[in-house]
């Protein structure tokens, strides 16, 4: 390593004066983020980002990104790390892996001309993986991004994949961009060694195809709690049948009564609570549920929730209170888009329906409380499936406006059309506490 760099690095490790850490134990970390750093060859511009990431991580687990506001400070001033601050903080689960070293380093690079793919590291469980990288480019590029993502075996062997996302483009003219992909798997995956492919890309027509592979290890087996506790929904007694808490979230599943009377859409606060009322709630960004009243093929479903894998309690409790239900009957809307008519909405909740184009509409609905698009699968007057393109939420003077954009056009002939709902503004209050201890 140049001297410039170690420069660069003992100005930044200075900044921890203040903090608990030892001085030599915050010198043993920057030198062994010396030594990981002699292993790579890279331009000097990797240098530094590799060399840091070994002393940043090590010092994670240290002082923990949730319990150390100056770490926090420090670590987001530097390049290519404040997005990975930024990415772990809206998840206590996430934050309790890094700062308890279930973060694994891999720092491996690929290049395309002048641009550089690096996978920083990963988090991973028996059930899925979540994989941080970063985006170098040598002219700032606008809405860079990794894109069509795919996640397969080195051995060739399939994954048995249940969800897949990855992460925004940038929202401003940069040269260094982090961001995370996400994959669950729908039963447990005993692999180790992956491969990344994907597309960077960007405003002015960059396009680059990357094929990154990297060894992820880390398999801890999951903590069960068998629940079977019902709960009130309307006249049914749905149950919470099993909590099974990962690393990277904990998946509660709920079993669907046999002849229910009401669907339940979704949980408002569903949560882990433990002795202190610390709570761990629905994941905020990312895939919150598995499926849903409509799609179960087994009489279940799925909510994740943030883990609390790697805290300490003396009583953990499943606390929920308010619910999105409608009758089993009334689980759709039925939309004449040629008049503008409401034709069938379960409770009379939506005030209007106005089309914009000849695949779009627009709901109506007073109030503020709901801010979910409802829309679901969409059929014609025959039965035939139009899909969705897009729907978005916004306000126009006292109302709510929910958009939603198909990939066909509608005739009239097609009309009414029939909305599955996937959510609904109509709320049932059961407060319910579940032991799991």
């Amino acid at each position: 390593m140049d001297r410039n760099t170690e420069k660069r690095v003992e100005k930044w490790a200075e900044s921890y004066q203040e903090t608990t850490v030892s001085d030599e134990l915050l010198k043993e970390t920057i030198d062994e983020g010396f030594k990981q750093n002699l292993k790579r060859k890279k331009r000097t511009v990797r240098n530094w980002r590799s060399a840091i990431a070994a002393i940043i991580f090590a010092f994670t687990f240290i002082v923990g990104v949730n319990t150390s506001p100056v770490f926090a400070e420090q670590v987001g001033k530097i390049p290519g790390f404040e997005h990975i601050v930024e990415l772990v903080k809206w998840d206590k689960g996430r934050q309790a892996a890094l700062s308890h070293g279930h973060f694994e380093e891999i720092g491996r690079t690929v290049s395309h001309g002048e641009v550089d793919l690096t996978i920083d590291g990963v988090i991973r469980d028996q059930y899925g993986l979540v994989i941080y990288h970063t985006i170098e480019t040598e002219q700032p590029y606008e809405q860079l991004r990794l894109t069509d993502v795919e996640i397969n075996s080195a051995d060739g062997e399939d994954l048995p994949i249940a969800t897949l996302s990855f992460g925004m483009p940038s929202q401003q003219d940069v040269t260094t961009y982090t961001e995370d992909s996400e994959v669950f798997f729908s039963e447990p995956v005993e692999q180790t060694e992956f491969v990344l492919k994907g597309k960077v890309k960007a405003e002015g027509g960059l396009e680059k195809e990357f094929k990154v592979s990297f060894e992820a290890d880390h398999q801890p087996d999951p903590v069960h709690y068998d629940v079977n506790e019902s709960f009130k929904v309307g006249t049914d007694d749905y149950m919470i049948s099993e909590v099974m808490v990962n690393p990277l979230r904990t998946e509660v599943v709920v079993q669907i009564p046999d002849d229910s009377e009401w669907a339940l859409l979704r949980f408002e606060d569903l949560r882990l609570l433990n002795e202190n009322g610390v709570a761990w709630a629905r994941i905020q960004n990312g895939v919150t549920g598995s499926g849903n009243w409509h799609s179960n093929e087994d009489g279940t479903f799925s909510v994740f929730l943030q883990s609390n894998y790697f805290e300490t309690y003396e009583e953990l409790t499943l606390a929920l209170d308010k619910m999105q239900a409608v009758p089993v009957d009334n689980t759709y809307l039925e939309l004449d888009l040629e008049s503008e008519e409401i034709v069938h909405d379960p409770l009379g909740a939506f005030e209007k329906v106005e089309r914009y184009s000849k695949s779009g509409y627009r709901l109506y609905l007073e109030g503020d409380e709901f801010r979910f698009g409802p829309f679901g699968q969409v059929y014609d007057n025959k039965g035939n499936e139009i899909s969705s393109s897009s729907h978005s939420y916004s306000r126009d003077d006292q109302m709510q406006v929910l958009t939603h954009s198909l990939d066909d056009n509608v005739t009239p002939e097609m009309n009414p059309i029939r909305v599955n709902m996937v959510f609904y503004p109509n709320w049932i209050n059961e407060p319910t506490q579940i032991d799991l201890n």
